[in-house]
């Protein structure tokens, strides 16, 4: 996402260019930068998945590392749908670092099989989405049968008591991992 302010003075920057006032050139330049990093510090600010990695939110985890943390989807495709985040945010997915990229999916490499035990589930499915949390992360879904993961009516939210129920299960789980 870029910064709106430059799209708003870009012309006024042009011309600041053209001034040769060095001055005003770094002044119009740093407002920017601050008015930018101002504005996308509050966005990860408002990062529900980064409130639940600091505790602001309490969501049902189910297992975390130094690096790694995942929790229940609260709209589940199937029970036992959670999310992988990495605990640093990072808001597009093909931005991780590499070893971080490999680290997430060598993580829910050995997360699957437990998972799919716990769930009595065929196989774990992965989808990478992205658009509703500005926080990168992978959904690991229990699947039972094919096109599961692209039924809209099997998405659906949760019960609390429901979750904290799969919530316990998936903790004994993954406790070993």
């Amino acid at each position: 996402m870029a910064c709106p302010i430059l799209f708003l003075q870009n012309d006024s920057l042009t011309e600041k260019t053209k001034s040769e006032n060095k001055k005003e050139i770094v002044f119009f330049i740093t407002t920017i930068f601050l008015y930018c990093e101002f504005f996308f510090c509050k966005k990860m600010d408002e990062c529900r998945f980064c409130d639940i990695v600091n505790g602001k939110i309490n969501d049902y985890k189910i297992w975390e590392n130094d690096k790694f943390l995942v929790f229940l989807d609260a709209n589940p495709a199937n029970a036992g749908h959670c999310m992988l985040i990495p605990k640093k945010h990072i808001d597009y997915f093909f931005e991780l670092e590499d070893e971080l990229y490999y680290e997430l999916f060598f993580t829910a490499k050995k997360l699957a099989e437990p998972l799919r035990k716990a769930m009595g589930a065929k196989r774990i499915g992965i989808a990478v989405v992205g658009f509703d949390v500005p926080h990168a992360h992978l959904h690991l879904i229990p699947l039972h049968g094919s096109n599961e993961l692209f039924d809209p009516q099997k998405f659906s939210k949760a019960e609390p008591e429901e979750l904290k129920k799969i919530q316990d299960i998936l903790i004994e789980s993954l406790k070993n991992i």
